[in-house]
């Protein structure tokens, strides 16, 4: 999980996990781990997370940590940072994170090179908390879709979620950094849970098509 405690950032574990489908069998439940898309199912209706994506950051023996990636904010970062010239940065819309408050703004930054006091991610995307990290990048004007701010995030108590996906309440994916840092928000749920459908239909299917 993540603690933050005067803007500093303690991460406890990242893992990959693969999306594992048998063929024309129901996937097993599978363990969520950092770099991995929490996709909500039609079914859950808790306003918090109804229609969301979530990627999560950390997942260890204290708990899961996660950003919701599709929902915005009515917020732009140059309200965090009025004292700065105006770059192209400073007019993106602040996200919400999740229902945890956070004292500060957590971020996700694509980045080819390893990124100074933040969390590998997945392969090129990686999470920070640092604020004197973010005021320096939205300084710059970097090129595309590059840098993402939240405020809050998502938790899980050990097990918590665990259950939920037992329940049926999310899918597992793996990550897509592309649709992590979508210019398209809005349509993310959608388009993963239609991608979902897909395999299952697939894989259910496929045994019939094989036979002939």
């Amino acid at each position: 999980m993540v603690i933050i405690w005067a803007r500093r950032v303690i991460f406890i574990g990242a893992a990959w996990l693969g999306l594992n489908l048998a063929m024309g069998v129901a996937p097993a439940v599978g363990e969520p781990a950092a770099g991995m898309f929490l996709v909500a199912a039609e079914q859950l209706q808790d306003p918090h997370f109804r229609e969301s994506v979530v990627l999560v950051t950390q997942h260890g023996r204290g708990g899961t940590v996660g950003v919701v990636l599709n929902r915005t904010t009515a917020l732009q970062l140059q309200q965090f940072f009025p004292e700065l010239e105006a770059t192209p940065r400073l007019n993106q819309r602040v996200y919400w994170g999740g229902p945890v408050a956070s004292p500060g703004l957590v971020y996700l930054l694509r980045s080819d090179t390893p990124v100074p006091k933040s969390l590998r991610v997945a392969e090129g995307l990686y999470l920070s908390a640092d604020g004197r990290q973010l005021r320096d990048l939205v300084r710059e004007s970097a090129p595309g879709n590059t840098l993402r701010a939240f405020r809050g995030y998502a938790g899980w108590a050990p097990g918590q979620l665990q259950a939920e996906i037992q329940r049926g309440d999310w899918h597992l994916a793996p990550v897509d950094v592309e649709q992590a840092l979508t210019e398209h928000p809005k349509g993310l749920w959608q388009r993963l849970i239609d991608k979902v459908k897909g395999h299952w239909v697939y894989h259910l299917l496929l045994p019939g098509i094989a036979r002939g």
